[in-house]
């Protein structure tokens, strides 16, 4: 019959001082920088720049040929696509954000309040 042979494991007492000083350190540590990106992760980091080339009259194709120059491959469409979205974001976000032409005028407040007035009409027509 083989014997078994069995470990025992010593569990080694550690200092409170040394515990305190790893999770300092640990605690201390900067922020590890990215070092990869996700496609559409690239295009939000350079869409200022693809607004800038876009507004000199560049196209989504000729951007996508200089960013796959650059190692970065993605296709126009993909360009096109993940850059529009960050530039028109969805119906749910627009509703909820303040409009920045009111120039201080309240006119956000006043479209809201406009809206529930509306809900209001409608309510009272559908009990009618």
């Amino acid at each position: 019959m083989p014997t078994r042979i069995t470990k025992h494991s010593r569990s080694t007492k550690i200092q409170s001082n040394l515990v305190n000083q790893a999770k300092e350190s640990l605690q201390d540590l900067p922020k590890k920088p990215q070092e990869s990106f996700s496609s559409r992760e690239v295009i939000h980091l350079l869409y200022d720049s693809i607004e800038s080339a876009l507004s000199k009259g560049y196209t989504y194709p000729e951007l996508s040929a200089l960013l796959q120059n650059q190692g970065i491959e993605i296709k126009p469409s993909t360009l096109q696509r993940y850059h529009s979205s960050r530039r028109q974001p969805d119906a749910k976000s627009r509703a909820s954000e303040k409009p920045a032409y009111t120039d201080g005028l309240d006119f956000w407040a006043a479209y809201q309040e406009s809206l529930k007035e509306r809900e209001e009409v409608y309510r009272r027509l559908a009990e009618a």
